[in-house]
């Protein structure tokens, strides 16, 4: 059994259903991502993304797919692949192949804050009984310090409260903040004891990289409102 991994890009088309039209583009992108890698579009499981902190286990897979009002899904079944869409929030991937355990996260500031990192490992730890030095963790890409403004940007005053307490994931520009938000998640799981040699990331901002991804933040205007597309992240346990 193999660990398999991976965040689409805009090559991949938008993984997002907003609309009708946009319903059966994105379906028949990620029907194509996933059959790329192997993965029956039958054997993947999403979260309807809330952000907010709840946590799945995943021991079969759901109707249709799907699990209510969730950010993160955990399993140790073997050929159910879980996923989330993104575009400027991060994925965050945990693995022990050994134990043949996965986990995905929908890392917003808002899940950040509510604690859906530690309590991530927490589930992995009790439910699985794995210990912190054997879990592996990927931060694919997400909006980095160089674009992620928090203050004065309305809706944000409690990623700004959360990081001034954390000083030193803020940047301060003139009266402008701008918040490290991959920062605080590493942060976040060397507390809860995640090993530093075992916490991997891109550092690839989306709001940087037009050409390779789709951000929220870049792209969102008047005609559209939810931006213009999504990413989607997907890991599973591959069994041969």
């Amino acid at each position: 059994m193999t660990v398999l991994f991976a965040t689409s890009t805009k090559r991949d088309g938008s993984m997002g259903l907003a609309n009708d039209s946009g319903k059966r583009e994105g379906m028949a992108n990620r029907v194509r991502f996933f059959r790329t890698r192997g993965i029956k579009p039958s054997e993947v499981v999403l979260p309807r993304q809330v952000h907010g902190a709840r946590i799945a286990i995943i021991q079969k897979i759901p109707r249709r797919g799907f699990v209510p009002s969730t950010d993160a899904l955990v399993t140790n079944q073997p050929n159910t692949f879980l996923a989330i869409l993104s575009a400027d929030c991060f994925p965050v991937f945990f693995y022990d192949e050994g134990a043949g355990v996965v986990g995905i996260t929908h890392a917003g500031w808002r899940g950040v804050v509510k604690g859906i990192i530690p309590g991530v490992v927490r589930i992995l730890q009790r439910r699985y009984r794995l210990h912190a030095a054997s879990i592996n963790v990927a931060i694919g890409p997400g909006i980095q310090k160089c674009h992620y403004e928090v203050w004065p940007k309305k809706g944000h005053r409690g990623m700004a409260a959360y990081a001034r307490v954390h000083e030193h994931f803020l940047q301060k520009r003139g009266r402008r903040t701008f918040a490290d938000l991959e920062g605080i998640i590493r942060g976040q799981l060397r507390q809860e004891g995640i090993l530093s040699r075992n916490i991997y990331h891109v550092g690839e901002c989306t709001y940087h990289m037009p050409t390779k991804y789709f951000s929220y933040r870049r792209d969102a205007n008047a005609a559209h409102p939810r931006g213009f597309g999504n990413m989607i992240s997907v890991i599973g346990i591959k069994k041969k």
